[in-house]
């Protein structure tokens, strides 16, 4: 019996733990504004893609290092 609760109060705890703070667990993207490439790459580009249905798509590229090797 006593080896029961030691078990069940600690994973109950658990339960109730992830159940209360499962709103905080929710992934919820950054919904500000994207800043322009070169702010963050040395040498970047915005990119702007539409796909075959309309929707326009942001990108961002990067050229190659100097130091990068041909495959």
């Amino acid at each position: 019996m006593e080896l029961g609760l030691v078990v069940l109060i600690p994973t109950s705890s658990v339960v109730v733990l992830v159940w209360a703070l499962q709103r905080a667990l929710i992934y919820f993207p950054d919904t500000s504004n994207v800043p322009p490439a070169e702010h963050a790459l040395r040498g970047g580009e915005d990119l702007s893609i539409t796909t075959s249905d309309g929707l326009d798509l942001g990108a961002w590229i990067a050229p190659a290092s100097p130091k990068a090797e041909d495959p």
